[in-house]
């Protein structure tokens, strides 16, 4: 009798995972990285989240390899706006190295503020961000 109950226990819950995995399979879930499609270009859309709101653009990604950097993906406008700050510490940078009055110690920390941004590009770039 135990043993009965314990499957048919086990396939209720079996079940019920799988028909949990089909409805959330069927609504498409935005997130860095979701494909967009061309008609969807440079629109933005709001995913509601516990707490609070994320607004996503559909266009491509400043981190995609370069067999995706054409790709049309929903990007985190935090994700954007960390790519356009890692950029211009790198420019900074560049144009810092160009500068003879600047010590070593100031060129490693614009270094420092460089590789800050890089990784909180990685972050907010992240896929399912």
């Amino acid at each position: 009798m135990k043993k009965a109950k314990a499957v048919v226990v086990t396939s209720i819950l079996f079940g019920s995972l799988l028909v949990g995995v089909e409805a959330s399979s069927a609504a498409t879930k935005i997130t860095n990285g979701t494909a967009c499609s061309s008609k969807q270009k440079n629109k933005t859309t709001k995913v509601k989240i516990k707490g609070g709101t994320d607004t996503y653009r559909c266009t491509t990604s400043p981190t995609a390899s370069a067999a995706n950097k054409n790709k049309l993906v929903w990007v985190h406008l935090d994700c954007l706006e960390g790519d356009k700050l890692y950029r211009e510490t790198v420019a900074e940078l560049n144009k810092a190295k160009a500068d003879p009055s600047l010590t070593p110690a100031d060129l490693a920390n614009a270094q420092s503020t460089v590789d800050s941004f890089k990784t909180i590009r990685s972050f907010v770039c992240a896929r399912n961000f």
